[in-house]
């Protein structure tokens, strides 16, 4: 159990971000289309498992194994990774909103100013050591993705200035996830990086698109051009890195890694439910495509899901 502790990837946040988003999603769902409630209810009471036991294990390491931290943090690729626990922070507190508002807020709260600090640190590191375009990895986007949305969930609660924390963390999220999506693009079609290209996490790509969309309504309180155009950027990704999630499956043994494609998914799966809610659309995503897209980000989540635990039973490094 020690020897396991040691070797935690802090990719395994990844799997809290995941499970709460498909939470939410089925929650969306619910209210909208009347689908069982139960299913999210389930999935949240799993995420929020996930994230007490992910959390306690991880805590652990950190006493424990502090240099170990340490590299995966200095790490050009892990180190982005990190900003896997404030996104997972926000999440949760999203779903604990109506139980628990008290611990929900202060969730929130030290999501957003852990995010804010990190971004500060990671864009330092950027700047710093300046890497070639070869070796852009697709998890660069995750803190800036974690950055855009943080008045996502943000809006639920009663923030002092929450106009100008979310134009400020969409904004400077927007910005930096332009620059990296070219950057990680141009890795990927023009260089024999290999590291981007394998275990799904591309599909990260379309993470900062899903989200701000998600993020950009709650801004606005409607949804116009620019709103379609992140919405149907994230589709449009969805669709081409399709064939890249039916060849996952056969490519090897189960990775932590993996967790990578059901958050990018699950927030496409909420943005497509967010835009058939809107009645205000002359041309909207029908019904029949949101919940084609939630079913195959549930079918996904699962199977990740009892894989990871089969491993995880069986005592094989993730």
């Amino acid at each position: 159990m020690i020897n396991y502790i040691r070797h935690l990837p802090i990719g395994f946040f990844s799997s809290v971000i995941g499970l709460s988003a498909l939470a939410i999603a089925w929650r969306i769902a619910h209210n909208l289309l009347g689908v069982p409630e139960w299913i999210g209810t389930y999935i949240g009471y799993l995420a929020i498992a996930d994230f007490l036991f992910v959390s306690i294990i991880y805590m652990v390491k950190v006493f424990l194994y502090w240099e170990n931290v340490k590299i995966e943090f200095l790490h050009p690729v892990t180190g982005s990774l990190f900003s896997a626990i404030p996104i997972s922070c926000m999440f949760i507190a999203g779903l604990i909103l109506d139980h628990a508002p008290v611990i929900a807020s202060s969730l929130w709260h030290a999501g957003a100013i852990i995010m804010f600090l990190f971004m500060i640190v990671i864009v330092h590191r950027w700047l710093q050591n300046k890497g070639s375009i070869g070796f852009a990895n697709p998890t660069w986007l995750l803190p800036v993705t974690g950055l855009i949305g943080v008045s996502f969930v943000g809006f639920s609660f009663p923030v002092h200035a929450m106009w100008l924390v979310s134009q400020l963390s969409f904004a400077g999220g927007l910005i930096l996830s332009i620059a990296l999506f070219a950057m990680v693009i141009s890795g990927l079609f023009f260089s024999k990086n290999q590291a981007g290209r394998e275990e799904g996490a591309v599909f990260i790509l379309i993470a900062p698109f899903a989200m701000g969309f998600l993020s950009y309504i709650r801004i606005e309180e409607s949804i116009d051009q620019f709103a379609d155009i992140l919405y149907y950027s994230a589709l449009f990704l969805c669709i081409i890195f399709l064939p890249k999630l039916f060849q996952l499956f056969k490519a090897g043994p189960f990775r932590t890694s993996w967790w990578a494609i059901c958050f990018p998914l699950s927030l496409l799966s909420i943005a497509s439910l967010r835009y058939v809610e809107d009645q205000n659309l002359v041309l909207r995503v029908p019904t029949n495509i949101s919940l084609g897209i939630l079913g195959l980000t549930s079918v996904v989540t699962v199977i990740i899901f009892f894989l990871c635990l089969f491993n995880l039973i069986r005592g094989k490094r993730l």
